[in-house]
């Protein structure tokens, strides 16, 4: 992925759940002009990122970097990963109970282009190979076959619970 793509210095930003705070660090990533896949509200473009610990291009990871397919505001992408990790930080939670099957939630930050005119801002995480499967979605679907893993469904009921009733987390995916 990603060969025969120019490098550009970036801008990142992660977010911390816990302390609620943005860091923001300089990168430097190659990210393919052609999506790979595309979802209903965003489009996926195949990205590696440079880190020190890499061994040039070729060792490293692939990332899936998401922009959404319709202009949105800046804020949009800051409030998905703020989202995404909180998300995750009730994963912890969740997996700190023990359940018979633990959950995983993709770590995601962002990447801004400031060398480009237009800025362009994209949500990424870690590329999962494997074929997706959506276990509910924030629009009402819930997968009932009652064959498949019953663990996203405690998992987005124990948010809820979680959270006193505030929150939930949905749109469960996984390999």
């Amino acid at each position: 992925r990603c060969q025969g793509v120019p490098a550009e210095h970036v801008r990142g930003w992660e977010y911390d759940p816990t302390s609620k705070e943005w860091t923001e660090t300089e990168m430097m990533v190659k990210i393919e002009r052609q999506e790979f896949a595309r979802g209903a509200m965003r489009k996926c473009f195949a990205m590696k990122w440079l880190q020190t610990f890499n061994k040039g291009w070729e060792g490293a990871d692939n990332y899936v970097a998401k922009r959404y397919i319709e202009a949105v505001d800046r804020q949009v992408y800051f409030d998905d990963v703020k989202l995404q990790m909180s998300a995750k930080l009730y994963g912890a939670k969740f997996n700190a109970m023990n359940p018979p099957k633990k959950v995983d939630v993709v770590k995601a930050f962002l990447v801004e282009f400031t060398e480009r005119k237009d800025g362009e801002v994209f949500c990424v995480e870690h590329l999962i190979d494997g074929d997706y499967r959506k276990y509910n979605s924030n629009s009402g679907f819930v997968e009932d076959d009652t064959s498949m893993r019953s663990t996203p469904q405690a998992f987005s009921h124990f948010t809820y619970e979680t959270s006193k009733c505030q929150e939930i987390v949905v749109d469960v995916q996984g390999v």
